[in-house]
């Protein structure tokens, strides 16, 4: 299960407000306006359409609806900076961070909350170090645990990844830090707090028969919104309705043991 510490932190928030600032900026800073880019509209959803780095080294992720394509990860030990396709750090993570003998419901919980974990800090980004050198998360419990060559991935871990890489949870009309931690042992939802998954409730949770959705709502709620490629998924929705959307392609198995 999860490190006592890991994902750990506040609970910061992104709104569409400042997104669309941010967007606004970068292409204004490249001589473009919005109108030349974007079609009229574009904006109004509480999601922002996946959009391009700044450029450079320290270039930021600018999208809250495409998970990115690469993450810098900066190794404690020997302080280089890794720039890793972020599927395969996110599988790398689960693999340490989330055993296979945990129920399937709650690997896949995981998976949702460690690619938002990173992806917040991707977008949000980039920190720097003092030599100027910038990264997007740590590879140890101030962040998340990425350890490729002592992570135990399993299949479950793959198909985890793949059942959920397109779902994005907003609260309200935020893009938000999905910390999550070890906790306590207890009943289903006992030490839910609406910013963390806690993966010994979660377990139970999913014994009692709660799908990754439910399990979702339960650590994240309220005011939760819970997206797959821009579909909403309400209340009485099934981890069954997400199968049912178009998955995407199997990851390639990779090098990761």
């Amino acid at each position: 299960m999860p490190s006592a510490n890991s994902a750990a932190g506040v609970k910061p928030i992104i709104s569409v407000a400042a997104v669309r600032r941010r967007v606004r900026n970068t292409l204004l800073a490249a001589g473009l306006g919005l109108s030349l880019l974007l079609p009229a509209g574009l904006f109004i959803a509480s999601e922002v359409a996946a959009g391009a780095s700044d450029g450079g080294d320290c270039s930021r992720w600018t999208s809250t609806t495409r998970p990115p394509d690469y993450i810098r990860v900066y190794r404690n030990k020997s302080g280089r900076i890794d720039r890793v396709p972020f599927r395969r750090y996110l599988v790398v993570v689960l693999g340490k961070e989330w055993p296979a003998y945990l129920p399937h419901a709650v690997i896949e919980a995981g998976a949702v909350a460690a690619k938002q974990y990173a992806w917040y800090h991707a977008f949000q980004g980039p920190r720097r170090l003092k030599d100027g050198r910038c990264f997007d998360v740590r590879d140890g419990t101030q962040d998340q645990l990425y350890r490729p060559h002592r992570s135990r991935v399993r299949r479950d871990h793959y198909d985890a990844v793949d059942a959920t890489w397109q779902i994005t949870l907003i609260k309200g009309d935020r893009f938000f830090m999905t910390g999550y931690r070890r906790g306590y042992r207890g009943r289903c939802g006992r030490d839910a707090n609406g910013w963390k998954l806690f993966a010994r409730t979660a377990t139970r949770c999913a014994y009692n028969g709660k799908d990754v959705l439910q399990i979702l709502r339960i650590y994240y709620g309220p005011e939760l919104t819970i997206r797959r490629d821009g579909e909403r998924f309400s209340e009485s929705s099934s981890s069954a309705q997400i199968a049912s959307v178009q998955a995407p392609t199997r990851s390639v198995l990779l090098n990761v043991l």
